[in-house]
């Protein structure tokens, strides 16, 4: 009897009953932790395969594109060219802060405005710059390496010192034990073959002429492109001492004037032929007289 009443007592302890209830509640939250942690451990899983094909399509797509730009570098074609400042800035302008003005000009600012006319003005340093640049690729392709090599060799030697060069068989040995001062030595280093000297030595009888002439027309562009500068600069002197009326303009000002400027160059009415009188080339023959332009040169 004594022994049911305890079996009885201990069924009923309540002490047992809320252990086991724990035990219960962890078992089933180590359960749910298991499941949480393989799912979570399967989407990282899902993840690093996505990654990894998506580093093998990145692979494959930058590998072409290599072999794109190798082919391009190789057909000169690497980039487009480097645009020069000034250039850079009158395409901004035109392109940007202009039709931006023209919409909204409350969305522009006015140093915005007051940088970009600095850098575009008539005597900024851009501009000057691009005109050197400019003139200093006229004279430097006006004529072909080997014809502007000729031209050195022809003001360090006289005509008839460069046919008895042309004519002689026996050149001075030893190419690098002279210091080299002029085209002359390193002309003077070379033996060319019979018909090549005779053709040279027939060369040498008009061409110093015909090279002096082009020096002429050389030192004339640079004695034109110092014109342009000076008068450029007297402008903006003139343009800054005129202190008497401060200029002050409304964006709308500004707005308008974009509207003009575009519409007159629409109309090629700032193409050289018409602003500045130079008469097309409209005949066929090659020689070039007086002021002409071509028709391609707007």
């Amino acid at each position: 009897m004594d022994k049911m009443e305890s079996k009885s007592s201990n069924t009923t302890d309540p002490t047992i009953s809320i252990k086991s209830k724990k035990i219960k509640d962890t078992k089933q939250r180590s359960q749910e932790y298991r499941k949480r942690k393989k799912e979570f451990v399967e989407s990282l899983r899902t993840e690093v395969k996505s990654l990894h094909l998506e580093i093998e399509q990145l692979k494959i797509e930058n590998k072409r594109l290599q072999e794109k730009l190798k082919l391009a570098e190789e057909n000169g074609k690497s980039k487009d060219p480097v645009v020069h400042p000034l250039k850079r800035n009158e395409q901004y302008c035109e392109d940007h802060l202009w039709v931006d003005i023209k919409k909204d000009p409350s969305s522009i600012r006015y140093s915005m405005i007051d940088k970009v006319a600095q850098d575009m003005r008539d005597a900024s340093e851009d501009r000057i710059n691009f005109i050197k640049e400019q003139f200093n690729n006229i004279l430097s392709n006006m004529l072909s390496l080997p014809t502007r090599c000729n031209v050195s060799i022809f003001k360090s030697m006289s005509v008839k010192e460069y046919d008895m060069y042309c004519s002689s068989k026996k050149r001075k040995k030893k190419y690098f034990s002279k210091k080299i001062e002029s085209a002359k030595d390193i002309f003077t280093q070379y033996t060319f073959s019979e018909s090549l000297s005779k053709y040279m030595i027939y060369y040498s009888s008009f061409a110093v002429k015909i090279f002096g002439r082009f020096e002429s027309v050389a030192q004339e562009l640079v004695l034109q492109r110092n014109k342009l500068f000076n008068l450029i600069n007297e402008m903006q002197d003139l343009i800054d001492s005129n202190t008497e009326l401060s200029v002050s303009y409304e964006k709308e000002d500004i707005a308008k004037i974009a509207d003009m400027c575009a519409k007159i160059k629409e109309h090629k009415l700032i193409s050289p032929h018409v602003l500045w009188d130079i008469p097309k080339k409209i005949h066929e023959d090659k020689k070039y007289e007086g002021g002409e332009l071509t028709d391609q040169e707007e």
